[in-house]
């Protein structure tokens, strides 16, 4: 029982950021684990099957990986409509002794065939309903939407991807709540109230501590932002910084064996056991300074239907991938991004997509995300 729910704390650790914060709890909790793990493989046999899975095409640079650095899938999906509003891909290294986390837009511009919708968001949220209909139940079908969007951001992105974690909402809460809540600094009043999908967002500015209802009150805001959706991802980055903060000051194992059986329920991972131990002994190693956090950001431009999308620039996101997520020693060149270009269609789109763009690459770490000013 204690192996299984050590196995959803990880993913809990990871899609929240506490496995950016919690070392020194997380060693007890190895221990705790190893002792009843007795068929653990190396987080490098875990690389050389990821490896083989790869299309020969892209053997060429993927035999350069190192089997010290493990990429994830994060998304954290919507109770109310069931698509993932949070998409992030995060790298831990354990030979450099570094994490990186990649925000990609939900409203990212794709172009899938038979498809209408062109939103990132989507590919998660019709696999899920695809598989709903073909009789899987809601677990299996969380399952097959998440094996679905890491195929298609592997393929179109380039970038290897070797386990994917989800949390909802309520698992969002309940993983806050089990921890004392958090102290985040509000930028401003927000408030927001949508009857249909029954949120009602009032946080009033300044500097306190948020419970699971105001925490999710805070990271689901986005109307009152000058930036919008990106100054949602900027709020979401304010909050793994307080996060990571109280994991640090205050986590012990009794808390960590709490938070596991609490949120059981609410998160959907393809980790296995023999993933844990390597994994925990690689993040104890990491420092706060070297967590980095950045959104993969797009420009706005209308679709084929004119629903306003972000059109990601191909200089730039492979610049960035490169930077980011692929292997160390990696050059641009090595990312194959957009072989099916999806991410492009004719008009504006494409100028976009062909051009360059004004966003820059130097993300926050997680040692000062407090200080970032949502606009």
């Amino acid at each position: 029982m204690f192996k299984h729910a050590g196995k959803k704390l990880l993913s809990i650790i990871l899609v929240t950021g506490v496995l950016f914060g919690c070392w020194s709890a997380t060693r007890r909790l190895a221990d705790a684990v190893r002792s009843s793990s007795k068929h653990l493989v190396s987080i490098g046999d875990r690389a050389v099957q990821a490896i083989q899975n790869f299309e020969a095409a892209r053997e060429d640079w993927i035999e350069t990986a190192s089997a010290t650095q493990v990429n994830f899938l994060l998304t954290g999906i919507d109770d109310a409509w069931g698509g993932s509003d949070v998409i992030m891909l995060a790298s831990l290294d354990t030979k450099a002794g570094s994490v990186r986390v990649v925000q990609i837009p939900r409203d990212t511009y794709i172009n899938r065939p038979g498809s209408t919708n062109h939103k990132l968001n989507s590919v998660y949220a019709t696999a899920a309903v695809e598989a709903k209909k073909s009789g899987q139940s809601e677990t299996e079908a969380a399952h097959t939407a998440n094996r679905a969007l890491v195929a298609f951001l592997q393929t179109n992105l380039g970038v290897p991807i070797d386990h994917y974690v989800s949390i909802n909402t309520e698992g969002l809460r309940n993983i806050v709540d089990a921890v004392g809540g958090v102290t985040v600094n509000i930028p401003m009043d927000i408030d927001y109230d949508d009857e249909s999908q029954n949120l009602h967002i009032h946080l009033k500015a300044g500097r306190q501590v948020l419970d699971g209802e105001g925490a999710e009150q805070f990271v689901r805001f986005r109307s009152g932002y000058l930036t919008a959706d990106y100054g949602r991802m900027d709020a979401q980055k304010i909050f793994l910084s307080a996060l990571i903060g109280k994991i640090k000051s205050e986590f012990s194992l009794p808390t960590a064996i709490h938070l596991a059986k609490t949120c059981y329920r609410h998160i959907k991972s393809d980790l296995a056991p023999a993933d844990l131990i390597p994994l925990i002994r690689g993040a104890m190693q990491v420092s706060v300074e070297n967590v980095k956090m950045i959104t993969l950001k797009g420009q706005s431009a209308k679709d084929e239907r004119g629903v306003l999308c972000e059109v990601l620039s191909h200089k730039y996101a492979v610049d960035l991938l490169t930077d980011y997520l692929m292997p160390r020693g990696s050059k641009a060149s090595d990312l194959h991004f957009d072989p099916n270009k999806v991410f492009t269609a004719p008009g504006k789109i494409n100028e976009i997509y062909e051009g360059e763009s004004p966003h820059g690459k130097n993300g926050v770490r997680a040692s000062d995300a407090a200080g970032i000013r949502i606009r």
